[in-house]
Order: C-alpha cells, then structure tokens, then sequence
C-alpha cells in the first residue's frame, strides 16, 4: 500500500465532492472551484466548467486510490510519475472543455459589460524563464545520465533519518524516473506557456489578482526548485552508492530542502504584497 498515494487520492476525490455540490450554489469567486478566466466571467460556464471538471478528477482520484492500495512502495515512483500525468492531461482537458464551453454560451448569450471582459496577455520577455529552465533541463539531466555510468546496477535509492537505505532499485529504472519526473516538471511548466500565450482568457485581470506574467514567474521559480531538489537528492544518491557516505546527514539534507521551499513560499507572498 503506498500511504502518500491514498493521502492524494483522497484528497483529490473530497475536494472534487465538495466543488461538485458547493459551485453550483455559489457565485464564480477567486477562492473556491475551478478558476480560471472562462469559469469567472459567465454564471453557467462556471456550473457546467465546475461540475465536468468535478467528475473527471473524481475518475482520475478514484482510480489512484485504487492503485495506492493495490501497489506498495516499490512502485513508489511509478505511482507518482502516473499521478503527476494524469493531473496534467486532467488540467489541460479542464482548460480546453471550459473554454470551448465559454466559446458557446457567450456566442449566443449578449455580454452586457465587454469592457470589463479583460485578457491578461503575457508579456514576450517572459520567455527568458522558459528558455532558463530548457538549459537547467537539459543540464541537469545530461549530468545524471553520464554520472549514472559509474554507478553499480543495483543502487540504494531511499534512506531512513540515520542515513541507512531502506529500499534497492536497478540502476536503468531508476535514472528512468527521475530523468521522467524532471521531464514532467519541464512538460508542465511548458503547457502553461502555451496556454498563457494563446488562450489570455485562462488570466481574467478583475479576478484573478495577479497577472500572467507574475503567474508564469513564480511556476518557473518552482520548477526551477523542483530541479534544484532532484539535483541534490541525485547527488546524494550518487555519492552513497559510489563512495558509501552521504555529502552531508540525510537530516540536513531534508532540512535544506523544506527551507528552501519555505523561502521561496515566503517571496512570493512578500513579492505579492
């Protein structure tokens, strides 16, 4: 049974029940449900956009929670590269059915306050995080798969809090998942880039309360984190399996890596404010 999976699983189905039942009685808001540009400036894209999306992560919770329990920890990381596609492939087809949805109902319907209707067009230099996180990409993942060479083919990748491995996984599989899971972070970041560029909608400026550009910079800082923390838990990895001691206790490690998320966190409110 894989514990994180059945916490994610759960979650995902819960807050697809509550928006289910509570979207439909209450008025598109910048709190709570699905909010984007197409679901906050029409009453029923924000019903019909809510109760579609509802259901269809009610599936995808369902069927992982499935999985978490059928599966156990060795499947750790295949459990979450297929949970981290399916929120992707299920945000993406939330999108693009609330915006076919928008296209139609205020085709037929008069909008009485167009000017008000105001796309957050994203602005051309923010490409330069895409272009940064392409290099740190393909970085990151050339350094893993020549280090990878030198290591045995049956390598410790998971300790405990002393720093003793717990759990064993070939060489090939594990490169595998972590050059996939870069790879997912990369692919997420790259989709919401596009969708930003052609879909401003997505962005409605009285509702959303931050702009497209502040969006995508802070999506780049966390994905730039996320490489950052696959780095260093690699490095790591490489170094117990090579000379048989961590670069530095497992605790530190553990450490620098939720400080480094509490920072980042702790910008973008002050950065906000």
């Amino acid at each position: 049974m894989i514990f994180i999976g059945l916490f994610l699983s759960m979650l995902i189905i819960l807050t697809s029940i509550l928006a289910y039942f509570i979207t439909p009685r209450i008025e598109p808001n910048p709190i709570f449900g699905f909010r984007v540009g197409y679901t906050l400036i029409d009453k029923e894209v924000w019903i019909k956009g809510n109760k579609f999306i509802s259901k269809l992560f009610m599936v995808i919770g369902i069927l992982f929670l499935s999985l978490s329990m059928l599966l156990n920890n060795e499947y750790l990381v295949t459990f979450l590269v297929l949970f981290k596609i399916s929120v992707i492939v299920g945000v993406t087809v939330s999108i693009l059915y609330v915006d076919d949805l928008a296209e139609k109902v205020t085709g037929r319907r008069k909008i009485e306050e167009p000017s008000k209707i105001v796309p957050l067009k994203l602005n051309p230099k923010i490409v330069k995080y895409l272009a940064a996180l392409t290099i740190l990409y393909m970085v990151l993942n050339s350094m893993i798969v020549y280090t990878a060479n030198f290591l045995p083919d049956t390598i410790a990748v998971h300790f405990d809090i002393s720093g003793f491995p717990n759990r064993y996984e070939g060489k090939f599989n594990f490169v595998l998942g972590v050059i996939t899971v870069t790879s997912l972070d990369f692919i997420l970041y790259a989709v919401f880039f596009y969708l930003a560029k052609n879909k401003p909608l997505i962005f409605y400026k009285p509702k959303l309360g931050i702009s497209t550009n502040d969006f995508m910079e802070w999506l780049a800082m966390l994905v730039a984190i996320s490489f950052a923390i696959v780095g260093l838990a690699y490095a790591d990895i490489f170094t117990y399996n090579l000379h048989g001691c961590h670069i530095m206790p497992m605790f530190i490690i553990i450490c620098l890596a939720l400080m480094l998320v509490f920072l980042v966190i702790l910008y973008l409110v002050y950065k906000k404010r």
